[in-house]
């Protein structure tokens, strides 16, 4: 049966616009796009549809890697903050311990000593992007719900 549903919603709870589902058809919860029966993974937002989505390794990779996107661009609340500095954290210090390591006890100037510095500067260069991001999204995030609610 063809309807409206209840439509998205904006920060300060407004109606954005009205979705009408076709026939038979699934919605993703996510971004209200209808779905096929045979997908695993929403074609309009990336979430993952079904509980196979999590099952077979390449597919949970997936559905993981949606569940950390979210978790970075849109935070809502402080406790997703605290769990990306507590993953990301200890892996920028690695960085940063691999790149002091590199530079002492390595010959310089050798292949093996080059690639090892790039790679704890990519590993801490990317932790730090990601807290980065992931802060500054939690609260420019806060501030305009705080002002959506006023």
């Amino acid at each position: 049966m063809a309807g409206a549903i209840n439509p998205p919603r904006d920060a300060a709870g407004d109606a954005t616009e009205e979705v009408t589902i076709p026939d038979g058809r699934d919605i993703c919860l996510n971004c209200m796009a209808p779905y096929g029966p045979l997908m695993d993974f929403c074609a309009g937002c990336g979430a993952p549809l079904t509980s196979f989505a999590s099952t077979q390794p390449f597919e949970r990779t997936l559905a993981e890697g949606y569940a950390y996107r979210q978790a970075v661009e849109s935070p809502r609340k402080l406790i997703v903050v605290a769990g990306i500095w507590l993953i990301f954290v200890p892996m920028a210090i690695a960085g940063a311990g691999l790149l002091t390591n590199v530079r002492w006890q390595s010959f310089p100037g050798s292949p093996e000593s080059a690639f090892a510095a790039c790679g704890s500067l990519a590993r801490l260069a990317v932790s730090g992007i990601i807290i980065a991001r992931t802060t500054w999204a939690y609260y420019s995030g806060k501030s305009r719900r705080r002002e959506s609610a006023a």
